[in-house]
């Protein structure tokens, strides 16, 4: 991002939405030339500390989206406000409940608008790189794994019609030809969230069972159903950009609590992170040291760091602090994990009640603990 709005700077005068303090990125190299650009024009929108360290789909985006649709669209956000003040979202703890269980039965979920696609589309796939879960199947694929949740635009007869029901526009990709393979329409074209999409997705579970997650506009009403429960928000007098907004904030918190049933987060650390770049990396080393210390554990931060990289060579995907905490844990306690570990459902790991680690470490997994396919 910074990259393309610098480009920008040298033909334009673009605006950078931000949402750190200027004194933390005045310490970053990169960001300091942005602060420092006059050609740049800088709207700090901090909003605090992330609910979920590390995690920007929760306030960050909300707050960039609410700043940038409501001067795009010119509208006053204080009836969203006044609105948000109002709402009682209680009536979303069914909904967490029942997915959360859906998925540990080893079953899954398809989120079904014709409506609300962007919305949807958004918060299921952001749920991939934050928790470490599969991401979307593409058609193209041949050992297609399948995600746990899926997308379905009801109303689309094909997958080119889904993506213009969900952009409202044709999608515009990348054809450069060092990066086709991932942003090309040829790929893109493999993601077929048409009304085919139940059947596809069928076709790839068998006979695993795949519950409709239905969320729709019904009159004045943003309503939502999966299996018996139904709730449902008069939004009529919302404008579209706060609708959309409503809905993606109740997403978050249905989708973030219902993660956080399934052992992906540990207070308010992602502790499921996959060390892909060397940012993420510094972060796990930190976290780890956190919860250990937090334990009375302490281990230096170069010790953590040999331990990650010892990891990351002997597997390709392995999730760092469920994965490196154990080795650092139970050798200075002297008290190794002991008892049968079987993985839950898609690989959620089920811990024995009388596990020698509860007691101390009720949250941890252990390394023999399966994951989530990927």
């Amino acid at each position: 991002m910074i990259g393309a709005t610098e480009a920008a700077a040298a033909v334009s005068r673009p605006f950078f939405l931000y949402c750190n303090p200027d004194d933390a990125l005045s310490k970053v190299t990169r960001s300091r030339r942005v602060l420092e650009n006059p050609s740049i024009d800088k709207l700090n929108l901090y909003v605090g500390p992330m609910t979920l360290a590390g995690s920007t789909r929760l306030q960050a985006s909300t707050a960039l989206m609410l700043a940038a649709g409501a001067a795009l669209f010119r509208v006053d956000p204080t009836p969203l406000l006044e609105f948000l003040d109002r709402l009682d979202t209680g009536f979303l703890i069914p909904f967490i409940e029942e997915e959360a269980a859906i998925y540990a039965r080893g079953e899954y979920v398809l989120y079904e608008t014709s409506h609300y696609g962007i919305t949807i589309l958004t918060d299921t796939t952001e749920r991939a790189p934050t928790f470490s879960l599969p991401g979307f199947e593409n058609l193209q694929d041949p050992p297609r794994r399948p995600s746990p949740s899926y997308l379905c635009m009801s109303e689309a007869a094909d997958g080119a019609s889904a993506w213009r029901d969900i952009l409202l526009r044709e999608p515009i990709t990348l054809e450069w030809e060092e990066l086709v393979p991932v942003p090309g329409r040829q790929r893109l074209s493999g993601f077929d969230f048409s009304r085919n999409a139940r059947a596809h997705r069928q076709a790839l579970l068998g006979g695993i069972r795949q519950h409709v997650f239905l969320i729709e506009r019904r009159g004045a009403r943003l309503e939502m159903q999966l299996g018996t429960h139904r709730a449902g928000v008069e939004v009529s007098s919302l404008h579209p950009l706060f609708e959309h907004l409503l809905l993606k904030m109740l997403l978050n918190m249905h989708s973030t609590l219902l993660m956080g049933r399934l052992g992906r987060y540990e207070s308010n650390l992602m502790t499921w992170v996959r060390p892909s770049n060397m940012k993420l990396v510094d972060r796990a080393i930190r976290y780890v040291a956190y919860l250990l210390a937090r334990d009375g554990i302490r281990v230096s931060y170069e010790e953590i760091a040999y331990r990650c990289f010892e990891k990351n060579a002997a597997h390709t995907q392995f999730v760092v602090i469920e994965d490196v905490l154990p080795d650092l844990e139970f050798p200075i306690w002297g008290q190794p994990f002991k008892g049968a570990v079987s993985s839950g459902a898609l690989g959620f790991p089920k811990v024995p009640a009388h596990s020698p680690s509860r007691s101390k470490f009720s949250w941890r997994i252990p390394i023999c603990a399966a994951h989530w396919p990927v």
